[in-house]
C-alpha cells in the first residue's frame, strides 16, 4: 500500500509540473533560474510593463550588435548606403577574435549579406567591416553607436566596441537594451526577416542563430543574445501574437538554457497579463481647434501616429484620452502642434503626446480678417472689464 501511494502522490506532483509548465508558470521549486536583470516591454507603446532590476550596470556583451545593426539599417534608410554594396573585410575583421561569419581577408560581400552575418551568426568580423565601411574606423563608428543611443533615450549606456566585445567604460542596463530592441525593430520593421532566421551560411559554413526561442512555437521572432565570462548570458526576444508584441531583456543569467527559460516565461506572463489598448488612431481627430482669421473656423487636432499604452487586462476599460488646447489665428499649416493629448488609466496619467494641425489653413478673405479682428479685441475688453 505504501508503495502504491507512493506512486500515485509522485505521479500527481508531476503532473502537477506538468500543468504548471503548460500554463507557462513552472512552480519555482521546478525552475529555479535567475538572472541579473529582468525588463519586459511593450514594443508597440513603448512602456516597461515589469522590471527586476532593469536599471542595473551591466555589460552588454553581443547585444552591442543590435546597435550596430540599428545604424547599418539607418544608413539605408537615409540614402548613405544600399544593400547590395561591396563591403571590404580588412584585415582588422579578419583578425578580430570572438564569433564570426568566417569572412576572409580581402573579400568583398554586400552590406546585406553582412546584416545578416551580425543579426544571425553574431560575427565580429562582420561588425567591424561594417563600422569601417560605414564611418572609416571602429573608434568613429563607436561614437555614432553612443550619439544615437543618447537620442532613442538609452541614459545609461556607453558603447565602447562595435562588437560588444568588453572594453573599458562600456556598460548598458536591461531598460536600455530593451528600448534599443524596440527602436531597432520599430524604426526598421523589415529587420525582422534578418533576426528570424534560423540559419545563415557563408564561407561553406552552416550557422545557427544564437536565439533558440526561434524554434519554439511562442511567436518569438528575434532579437539578440550575448555572453561574456565577467557578465553571463544574456537574451534579448521579441515576440508577436495578434497585434500585440513584447519584448523582454535578461541580462547575467547563468547559461543559455536559463535566458532561454527566462525569457519565455516572461514572455507568455506578459501576453497573458498585460494589454495592448490603442488609445488613439492616427489621423483621428482629438478635438477641434478654432481657427480665427482662417479661410476655416477649425482644424482638427490628430497625433503624428498611432498612441498605444500597456494596461493590466482588467483595467483595459479604464483607458481615456482628453486633449488641452489653445485657439489659433490663421495661418495654420498642416502637421502645426495645436496642443497635446493626455491618456488616463482611471484618473492617472500614463502618457502624454502632442497633436498637430490634420491639414493646412490659410489666411481668410480680407472680410473675414476684419471681423475676426474686431469679435477678438471686443472679448479682450470684455475679459479686461469682467
Amino acid at each position: 500500500m505504501r508503495r502504491n501511494a507512493f506512486g500515485f502522490m509522485a505521479r500527481a506532483a508531476w503532473l502537477g509540473v506538468a500543468l504548471a509548465v503548460l500554463a507557462g508558470a513552472a512552480p519555482a521549486w521546478a525552475v529555479s533560474y535567475t538572472a541579473k536583470t529582468v525588463v519586459t516591454m511593450d514594443a508597440l507603446s513603448g512602456q516597461v510593463v515589469e522590471s527586476q532590476s532593469g536599471d542595473a550596470p551591466v555589460g552588454p556583451a553581443s547585444l552591442a550588435k543590435m546597435m550596430t545593426l540599428y545604424l547599418v539599417y539607418a544608413a539605408v534608410a537615409e540614402g548613405h548606403a544600399n544593400w547590395d554594396d561591396p563591403v571590404l573585410a580588412g584585415s582588422n575583421a579578419f583578425h578580430k577574435e570572438g564569433s564570426t561569419m568566417f569572412l576572409r581577408e580581402g573579400e568583398r560581400v554586400t552590406l546585406r549579406e553582412l546584416a545578416y552575418g551580425i543579426g544571425v551568426a553574431s560575427g565580429n568580423d562582420a561588425c567591424i567591416a561594417v563600422a569601417e565601411f560605414l564611418s572609416g574606423s571602429e573608434d568613429a563608428f563607436v561614437t555614432r553607436m553612443n550619439e544615437t543611443a543618447a537620442r532613442i533615450g538609452m541614459k545609461h549606456t556607453h558603447f565602447g566596441s562595435a562588437t560588444g566585445l568588453p572594453a573599458e567604460g562600456q556598460v548598458t542596463t536591461g531598460e536600455d537594451m530593451a528600448r534599443l530592441a524596440y527602436h531597432l525593430i520599430a524604426d526598421f520593421p523589415p529587420v525582422i526577416e534578418v533576426l528570424s532566421t534560423q540559419y545563415y551560411t557563408h564561407g561553406g559554413v552552416r550557422q545557427p542563430n544564437r536565439n533558440r526561442l526561434l524554434w519554439k512555437n511562442i511567436g518569438v521572432d528575434g532579437v539578440k543574445t550575448g555572453h561574456t565570462e565577467e557578465d553571463g548570458f544574456h537574451l534579448v526576444a521579441s515576440a508577436q501574437k495578434g497585434e500585440q508584441r513584447f519584448i523582454v531583456a535578461v541580462m547575467g543569467a547563468d547559461g543559455e538554457t536559463s535566458r532561454e527559460e527566462i525569457a519565455e516565461r516572461y514572455l507568455l506572463a506578459a501576453f497573458r497579463r498585460f494589454a495592448t489598448v490603442r488609445a488613439i488612431k492616427p489621423g483621428e481627430p482629438v478635438a477641434q481647434v478654432v481657427v480665427w482669421k482662417g479661410a476655416a473656423d477649425s482644424v482638427g487636432a490628430v497625433p503624428d501616429g498611432p498612441v498605444f499604452v500597456s494596461v493590466p487586462r482588467e483595467r483595459e476599460a479604464e483607458v481615456t484620452v482628453a486633449a488641452t488646447v489653445a485657439e489659433l489665428e490663421a495661418p495654420v499649416a498642416k502637421g502645426q502642434v495645436v496642443g497635446t493629448a493626455q491618456v488616463y488609466v482611471g484618473t492617472e496619467v500614463v502618457r502624454e503626446v502632442s497633436l498637430v494641425a490634420d491639414r493646412e489653413v490659410p489666411e481668410g478673405g480680407f472680410f473675414t480678417r476684419i471681423w475676426d479682428a474686431l469679435v477678438l479685441m471686443f472679448r479682450a475688453l470684455l475679459d479686461k472689464l469682467f
